[in-house]
């Protein structure tokens, strides 16, 4: 018994020296391990006294390690767990963040733009209101199509439209192909086929295969980073106007309009536009 008391006063010793936080946590770690092991070798060798006496030491080694760590030491661990939280936060929000790549926003323009108009209409391809207000932008495309140029960017509301970032995504790659207004006006005159679809992507590559896209490629470059980066171009110039984020929202010769659900309320704003420019 002596020579266990020995032992036992060794290791106590030892675990109370002045070992750093880190040392520690390791010499915490190799007495558990200790048990462990010495509780295995009791089923199979040994006597029970020995062993037993085996695992006190251990154990009274690991509670006298544990007695010795300070309050500033769980302070430190504190403060890793809040910096270690911290950096998990900002990778996220980095992560979903607009990029910051040098892409230039899209440039989708129909329309012959005689009068040297532009109305731009930033859009969401699941927004409801952007699928009311399609028929009607179609309608007054045509009806001034000579006269002014009718520009499309994207603003997918993340918050609140999960699918709207993949459907500007099958846009941008049918343009790849020299086919963005046909997916545009697939993506709206569809809206409720897939706005609320886990898998949304499906629906999309079959619209690429009914507009006679490939669709090997329409899905490899949706899924690229060069889509990511015009996409997150168009929200960075959106974001440039000081305007809140809502969908759709328009502008006429760079002035923000908020026209009704009529195509006779957008011809009063363009009308008097047209009459605008004429005068000077």
């Amino acid at each position: 018994m002596r020579l266990c008391n020995g032992r036992r006063a060794l290791i106590a010793r030892f675990a109370c020296c002045n070992l750093g936080p880190l040392g520690r946590v390791a010499a915490v770690l190799f007495f558990c391990f200790t048990v462990f092991y010495i509780r295995f070798r009791s089923t199979s060798n040994g006597s029970t006294l020995e062993n037993s006496l085996r695992i006190d030491l251990a154990l009274d080694a690991r509670h006298c390690i544990l007695a010795g760590m300070s309050k500033s030491f769980w302070a430190i661990i504190a403060v890793i767990i809040v910096i270690f939280g911290g950096i998990l936060l900002f990778n996220n929000h980095k992560a979903n963040a607009p990029s910051s790549s040098s892409s230039m926003a899209t440039n989708h323009v129909e329309g012959e733009g005689n009068t040297g108009i532009t109305l731009v209409e930033y859009g969401d391809y699941q927004c409801p209101y952007c699928g009311q207000f399609y028929p009607i932008v179609k309608a007054v495309q045509e009806k001034y199509n000579t006269q002014i140029h009718f520009q499309f960017r994207n603003l997918p509301l993340l918050q609140v439209h999960q699918n709207a970032f993949a459907a500007a995504r099958a846009a941008e790659a049918a343009d790849m192909q020299g086919k963005f207004w046909q997916m545009h006006d697939m993506l709206y005159e569809n809206q409720n086929s897939w706005a609320q679809s886990s898998t949304p992507e499906n629906a999309f590559a079959q619209y690429a295969g009914q507009l006679g896209l490939d669709v090997n490629k329409f899905k490899q470059d949706a899924a690229s980073s060069k889509v990511n980066d015009v996409i997150n171009a168009d929200i960075a110039a959106f974001l440039k106007t000081g305007n809140d984020e809502s969908t759709p929202t328009f502008f006429l010769d760079g002035k923000k309009i908020q026209p009704g659900y009529s195509v006779q309320e957008f011809s009063k704003i363009i009308d008097a536009q047209i009459a605008s420019k004429h005068k000077s």
